[in-house]
């Protein structure tokens, strides 16, 4: 009797793997019955399971798109209002912070770092330095509406990057309703058709440039995450994630001269410190979740979810910064724009993306 045996791997939200071994014995229609057998009970239990699931990390997408859009808010505070131009001093702190709470987490022991998660470790670094620094040359709101582009750009690294993944009908719905939400969005943040031709203008130029980089730049990032990072060595490539990322980010800081910016600075106050305190807290908090949900998840869904920071943008703007005078039609836009993100997202998962793994 020889033994055949098929893995399909779900390289999708869930992280689930479905195993069905076939049985080659003289009888063919034994093996059909229990391929059969395997096969419906284990997407009936998938049934069961997506929904409750898919809500959760709609869920805690929004969080995290919360989180994040919070974390920008306060870079805003730090470089716009009190005039300190410091993303790497910012970033050196939040890995520092970083290394600290998981090297005593974990007992003070760690793996070596695989080549990979050096890789992703470096592209993490770049990226968050970038992202600070952005909200130095442009509003608070554009950064927001420029990474509207992330689904698109997780996508084509998904498929560049992991192979034989299968996207259907519902992936591809899912993307173009998350689409029209996103010009929904677009769309609620101008007043006019002047304010739309207002962001190319020359001084906000440079800032739209390294917002399409930071979208290109996290997409990588979080497709490879997916593809290479495991649970049981999360926590070591935290410690790496501190360690690498601190003294890059530490030597970028020196080069740029942003030490001495915080020591040159007469008017440095008590709420400048609280503000940087709030700004390494919230990015600390949003780099420890994400892996963990790109895992549990994918990276797909993660962008998908990320792209409503809009919407949150939007309420910060609103009662926390209130420089903007906003329409009811620029609320409404932004409301029903949110809700057909949510909806995209929901019907994107409602499906899963397999790819086809056969020992050799």
């Amino acid at each position: 009797m020889d033994d055949k045996k098929d893995k399909f791997e779900r390289k999708d939200n869930f992280m689930v793997f479905k195993e069905v071994y076939l049985v080659k014995s003289v009888n063919n229609n034994d093996d059909i019955k229990i391929a059969s057998f395997y096969s419906n009970d284990s997407e009936n239990y998938e049934s069961k399971l997506n929904l409750s699931k898919i809500f959760l990390g709609i869920f805690i997408g929004q969080l995290l798109s919360i989180i994040s859009v919070l974390n920008g808010f306060f870079n805003t505070k730090i470089q716009i209002k009190k005039k300190l131009i410091i993303p790497f001093l910012l970033t050196s702190i939040y890995y520092l912070l970083f290394f600290i709470c998981f090297i005593i987490y974990n007992k003070f022991s760690f793996k070596k770092p695989k080549l990979i998660y050096i890789l992703i470790i470096l592209i993490d670094c770049l990226a968050n330095g970038i992202n600070i620094y952005v909200f130095s040359l442009t509003k608070f709101e554009y950064p927001y509406i420029i990474n509207l582009n992330s689904t698109l750009w997780s996508v084509i690294f998904t498929i560049i990057l992991i192979k034989n993944v299968h996207y259907c009908k519902n992936h591809i719905f899912g993307l173009i309703i998350g689409f029209i939400g996103n010009i929904l969005s677009f769309l609620g943040t101008f007043q006019s058709l002047k304010d739309i031709i207002n962001i190319f203008e020359k001084n906000n130029l440079s800032g739209l440039i390294f917002c399409i980089i930071i979208s290109i730049l996290y997409a990588i990032d979080q497709v490879l995450q997916e593809k290479y990072l495991e649970t049981n060595e999360i926590f070591d490539y935290f410690i790496w994630c501190g360690i690498i990322g601190f003294f890059i980010s530490f030597i970028i800081t020196i080069i740029n001269g942003e030490i001495k910016i915080i020591f040159d600075d007469k008017n440095f106050e008590l709420e400048t410190f609280i503000y940087l305190i709030l700004s390494v807290l919230t990015l600390t908090l949003f780099s420890f979740i994400s892996p963990f949900y790109i895992i549990k998840y994918s990276a797909n869904m993660f962008s998908m979810n990320l792209i409503s920071t809009v919407f949150w943008a939007f309420l910060v703007n609103f009662f926390l910064i209130q420089s903007p005078t906003y329409y009811y039609y620029m609320i409404i836009f932004f409301i029903i724009g949110l809700l057909f993100i949510i909806l995209g997202t929901l019907i994107f998962n409602s499906k899963e993306r397999i790819t086809n793994i056969i020992d050799k």
